[in-house]
């Protein structure tokens, strides 16, 4: 088994997309039996995470499948963000 950076970063990419659905989940529980602005602030910080790491585990997918020769349909909007980042040439 080959371990690469992609796999690295898929790897991380989905405990912390877990880590931070069980955080959402248990505050969504808080929300609803005691609101308050700390719980609000800290349930969107933890959706914006939640949102990072599975923006992450979805380049990384499309990476691998674009550098194995698999992708059957390029995604407009990561063809542009890959070639402003220098991962890919347009």
């Amino acid at each position: 088994m080959k371990i690469n950076f992609r796999w690295l970063v898929q790897a991380l990419a989905f405990i912390g997309c877990i880590f931070f659905f069980l955080k959402i989940w248990n505050k969504s529980k808080e929300l609803l039996t005691a609101f308050t602005t700390s719980d609000l602030i800290l349930f969107g910080i933890y959706g914006a995470l939640f949102l990072v790491c599975f923006f992450l585990m979805a380049v990384t997918s499309y990476l691998k499948q674009k550098s194995n020769g698999t992708l059957k349909n390029p995604i407009p909007f990561f063809e542009k963000l890959l070639s402003k980042l220098g991962v890919i040439e347009s």
